[in-house]
């Protein structure tokens, strides 16, 4: 038996509300996974409302911290205005590779051990 991609995507959202890695808040949704290395990454962050994502993102630098993580790590497509909120919060473009589509991606790498994260 084949599972659909709708199943598989459920199953993941499924595990991460169990995890505790996955933020649901009016007006935004945040998919999180912080590894063993020290890497905290954000698989999703979407808002629909103003201050939301700061407020996710908030939210997810204080679990990482308290799990011991060294960075957060964010890949957003490089043509969407959300690279300039990961700049203004003091992300970092650490590279751009490109996607199995071909589209172009930024990664954007925010440290955890410095302090005084822009999160307005």
């Amino acid at each position: 038996m084949t599972q659909n991609a709708q199943d598989i995507d459920f199953e993941l959202l499924f595990r991460a509300q169990k995890n505790e890695t996955l933020l649901l808040i009016d007006g935004g949704m945040c998919h999180y996974h912080c590894r063993k290395d020290g890497q905290c990454t954000i698989r999703v962050l979407i808002s629909t409302k103003s201050g939301a994502g700061s407020s996710m993102l908030k939210t997810v630098i204080e679990r990482a911290e308290q799990k011991g993580m060294s960075f957060l790590l964010a890949v957003c497509p490089a043509d969407l205005a959300s690279n300039k909120w990961y700049k203004n919060k003091g992300f970092v473009l650490d590279h751009t590779k490109n996607s199995k589509t071909g589209r172009l991606l930024n990664v954007w790498t925010l440290s955890l051990s410095k302090k005084g994260f822009n999160l307005n």
